[in-house]
């Protein structure tokens, strides 16, 4: 037997609520069914990155056992192209905590394999072999208890830039890489973080001899318990939009909405990015290495001439800290404020501030403000 749960998406930053069994629809929603089969079977739709999203253009049906409770997949799953169901994209296994477990495969929407090797607990184990979609070999590395040993690498040109353990190696991780030498595998000599936003913007560098760290250095001090550096990133495969539920930042047709123009910084992104740094630095500073690994946020509105106001802590895991990044952040230079069908509206504000191992990164959101 078949049902459908109905799911109520007031923005995409909403989380699911899988045990919904109806919704009501208001203006601006958008609306993402989950197929139930049974007890624990279900169906879902997701785009070519494993976004949840609407039926009407979906490209990828995900077919599951789920522990609804706790929003979790466990036993098989099986990806199919919907214009194309003998196509199986993906395949693998989660055990019964959710976790990726046994041999997967991936393949691309043209067909192409894209990854295969086994995960164990949610980390790679093994053999490993990915690819691009042009069917082009990309990287392949083994790894035994989550040591990544990297055996050969190609640019997306076709360029190899790992052969047989040795040679320059970058792991990409959203907007920000890591570079060095691998020797035997390995990383080697000095490697560095960098912001690829910016030429030559480098955010930590750690030294390694003999595949061994030595020491390193972040914007908050230099440390040499451990070393931050990633060789491959464990959100490099997709996979991890579906498991989180994530709802696809991009609707099917995005009509019948109010014309909503987010706040922005005249100067672009990267730019306002920089001034926060810039702003937040003397406060980093002050603490060095002291701050240990969790998140802070911040939350405050930006009003119709741009300006931060009410600024204040969600956290307060890091007082003084918290107060004092917040104090820096009204510092900041004017944004143009968010329009509403060209008329300036507040908006919410809120920033996520990431400290691990010595390192921080962060994350802003301008978000509408709710009627009243």
């Amino acid at each position: 037997m078949k049902t459908i749960l109905t799911l109520a998406i007031l923005t995409f930053m909403a989380r699911v609520s899988l045990a919904q069994q109806h919704a009501t629809y208001h203006r601006g929603e958008r609306a993402i069914h989950l197929k139930t089969i049974g007890r624990d079977s279900i169906a879902i739709s997701l785009n070519d990155q494993y976004y949840l999203i609407e039926d009407s253009c979906a490209q990828i049906i995900r077919y599951a056992h789920i522990n609804l409770k706790n929003r979790i997949f466990n036993g098989r799953i099986k990806d199919v192209s919907k214009v194309d169901s003998t196509l199986v994209v993906s395949e693998g296994n989660y055990n019964t905590y959710g976790l990726k477990d046994g041999e997967f495969i991936l393949h691309y929407l043209n067909g192409n394999l894209r990854a295969k090797g086994r995960f164990k607990n949610n980390k790679y184990e093994g053999h490993w072999e990915l690819y691009y979609d042009s069917g082009k070999p990309q990287l392949t590395f083994d790894a035994v208890d989550n040591d990544i040993k990297i055996i050969d690498a190609w640019g997306a040109g076709g360029t190899k830039t790992v052969d047989n353990g040795k040679g320059e190696y970058k792991d990409q991780i959203g907007e920000y890489y890591w570079v060095g030498k691998i020797v035997n595998g390995k990383p080697d000599g000095t490697w560095k973080y960098i912001d690829e936003r910016k030429i030559a913007v480098t955010l930590a560098s750690e030294y390694f001899k003999k595949g061994q760290f030595h020491d390193g250095t972040s914007p908050i001090g230099d440390y040499k318990d451990s070393s931050r550096l990633v060789l491959i990133d464990p959100d490099l495969l997709p996979l991890i939009h579906a498991e989180k539920f994530i709802i696809s930042p991009i609707s099917c047709d995005g009509t019948g909405r109010r014309k909503i123009i987010h706040a922005q910084y005249r100067d672009g992104a990267s730019a306002f990015n920089d001034e926060i740094k810039t702003a937040i630095a003397p406060a980093l500073r002050s603490i060095r290495g002291q701050l240990p690994d969790g998140s802070l946020g911040i939350e405050g509105l930006v009003n119709t001439k741009g300006l931060l106001e009410d600024l204040k802590p969600t956290s307060f895991n890091y007082d003084p800290l918290g107060g004092e990044i917040a104090r820096r952040l009204f510092m900041l230079p004017a944004l143009e404020p968010a329009t509403a069908d060209g008329v300036p509206v507040k908006e919410k504000f809120s920033i996520l501030f990431t400290f691990e191992n010595g390192l921080y990164s962060f994350h802003y959101y301008f978000r509408k403000l709710e009627p009243q």
